[in-house]
């Protein structure tokens, strides 16, 4: 069974005298790019839609993300599609 990326993360040591970064990263199975982004933290706006999206799906369980869409540009949140599918 495999490491996580975040337990992935925490063996890498930028400082390690004898394997740079990008070897140690090679050796993981881990992209480099990966070591390096940081994950974005969830906004207030997203976790407002949350509570909105979860308040609307308890009243309507069948809706979908056209209708979820729909009801969230009724309450005044300019969002497409693809934000609710996500």
């Amino acid at each position: 069974m495999g490491c996580s990326v975040e337990q992935k993360n925490v063996l890498i040591n930028p400082e390690h005298a004898a394997l740079s970064v990008s070897h140690q990263c090679e050796l993981l199975k881990l992209p480099r790019s990966t070591y390096y982004v940081q994950p974005a933290g969830k906004t207030s706006l997203n976790l407002e839609l949350m509570v909105r999206l979860d308040e609307e799906e308890t009243r309507h369980p069948l809706y979908g993300y056209r209708k979820m869409t729909e009801y969230l540009n009724e309450c005044g949140y300019q969002i497409n599609r693809k934000r609710v599918s996500r």
